[in-house]
């Protein structure tokens, strides 16, 4: 792992974890939080697909 693999993963982290703040700003109704989780975990598996592609394609 490179120095860009770990900037790129670091971000994606950081975009998750405002992504997490700002839904569970914007829902306080009871049963939403579940739904918003769902959402983050959606996000996550798409991002470790797309980081496994790039890690895959990108390997010499």
């Amino acid at each position: 792992m490179n120095l860009t693999d770990q900037i790129s993963i670091a971000v994606a982290l950081a975009g998750m974890a405002i992504l997490f703040l700002i839904f569970r700003n914007r829902e306080s109704r009871p049963g939403s939080a579940r739904r918003n989780i769902v959402i983050l975990l959606a996000i996550a598996v798409t991002m470790a697909v797309l980081f496994g592609l790039g890690g895959i394609t990108g390997s010499d």
